[in-house]
């Protein structure tokens, strides 16, 4: 059966989202701080480049773009975030060159809010705003949220998976290559860009319990009412029935026991896809 939320301040719920926004700029990291500084108690109040972030932020906007100063001489670099108890915490990875190839661009969000903030009612929907305001923000392409048990039974699953020859997988550079190919699982709340609406477009309207439309022309799905649908008892990736929507809709976009895994492009849009889409991209000549 699926557990039931936990106050254990050990776990909590991630919100992982990507965008591709070029050039960053103080501006797009403002925005980003901006909303952080609007999130009532989950407000951060501490920052910096290393991790826990330590100093004390009267603003985290202001305080992104103090940080760009210095950020401007490497093009590269990682923000970290949390309250005073670090119930909320989190990281900014801003890069004008994907690392591992030096020629991509992307930047990477992480939002964590443990367990004990989520009891209040509509907290999960605060959540939500938050996440879906986070996206608008920094002109996500992608992103996804759920509960940490679930992403660990995940890895278990896929482990397990790959040792049975049940997934099999091609070797990719990192997550921002294999991307191009296909989404790594079917979350509590997955935001799909422009460039997955444009795609997928009304197939999207059979998948999940709830939508929500953002400003920047992508969408938020809930695939569950809650994230704390962990089942113990799930013995594959696809073992869940909220997920089957997805694959039937969407085909092989989500890696699970069988998936077959297609070209760049064939299952998912690639980055050409969604940086054509992008509002806020002026690409410089060697990225393009």
């Amino acid at each position: 059966m699926p557990t039931e939320l936990s106050e254990d301040a050990g776990e909590f719920v991630r919100g992982e989202l990507f965008s591709a926004v070029a050039p960053v700029t103080a501006e797009w990291l403002a925005g980003v701080g901006a909303v952080l500084d609007g999130a009532g108690p989950w407000r951060p109040t501490r920052g910096g480049p290393r991790d826990p972030g330590r100093t004390k932020v009267a603003g985290t906007a202001d305080a992104l773009v103090a940080w760009f100063k210095g950020w401007e001489r490497k093009r590269d670099g990682m923000w970290f975030f949390s309250d005073e108890p670090r119930l909320v915490s989190g990281r900014i990875d801003a890069y004008d060159r994907e690392p591992t190839a030096g020629r991509r661009v992307r930047q990477h969000l992480e939002l964590d809010v443990r367990d004990p903030l989520l009891v209040d009612d509509g907290a999960l929907d605060r959540f939500a705003e938050l996440f879906a305001a986070l996206c608008e923000a920094a002109d996500a392409y992608l992103g996804w949220a759920t509960h940490t048990p679930i992403l660990r039974q995940r890895v278990d699953l896929a482990m397990a998976a790959r040792r049975t020859g049940s997934i099999v997988r091609r070797p990719v550079d990192s997550t921002y290559h294999e991307l191009n190919h296909v989404l790594p699982d079917v979350h509590w709340l997955d935001y799909l860009g422009p460039a997955y609406v444009e795609r997928w477009g009304a197939r999207l309207e059979k998948v999940g319990v709830r939508r929500r439309r953002t400003r920047n022309g992508g969408l938020l799905l809930w695939s569950t009412p809650t994230p704390y649908v962990l089942d113990e008892s799930v013995t594959r990736i696809d073992g869940y029935a909220w997920k089957r929507p997805y694959y039937e809709a969407l085909g092989d976009a989500f890696v699970h026991e069988g998936f077959c895994e297609g070209e760049r492009g064939e299952h998912v849009p690639t980055y050409d896809d969604h940086r054509a889409l992008l509002t806020r991209c002026d690409w410089p000549a060697d990225l393009r």
